[in-house]
């Protein structure tokens, strides 16, 4: 599924930040392939870079009910809670995370990096 030229051409439109036409494909994917938990976690990234917080959460959620392992999702939907204001969400994220991949992973220390700038932002 990951080798159809829609689900492609959505990655390379997010690579380059088209968030639209990013969106737009990886509807169509999901649509197609609604058990693709990386199809749901990158149209949640999508959602997430245009603000649309609520789409972005039913999308992480819809990959981690496929895959709970998912670690980019894991990671996406920690950093969706911390714009949103919910840092003890994200935090959750961030200890599946540890447990998955014992804090080695690049998901893993992003996100932690990401929750470490909020709380100094928020002390200032």
């Amino acid at each position: 599924m990951h080798d159809q030229p829609g689900y492609k051409q959505a990655v390379a439109a997010i690579e380059a930040q088209r968030w639209p036409e990013a969106i737009d494909l990886l509807k169509k994917h999901v649509w197609r392939y609604d058990r693709d938990a990386d199809g749901h976690n990158w149209l949640g990234f999508a959602y997430r870079k245009t603000g649309r917080l609520d789409d972005a959460f039913k999308h992480y959620k819809r990959a981690l009910t496929i895959d709970p392992s998912h670690l980019g999702a894991h990671e996406y939907i920690g950093e969706a809670y911390l714009l949103a204001g919910k840092m003890p969400e994200a935090e959750q994220h961030l200890k599946r995370l540890a447990a998955l991949c014992q804090g080695r992973c690049g998901q893993y220390r992003d996100l932690e990096q990401a929750i470490a700038l909020r709380r100094t932002s928020a002390s200032k």
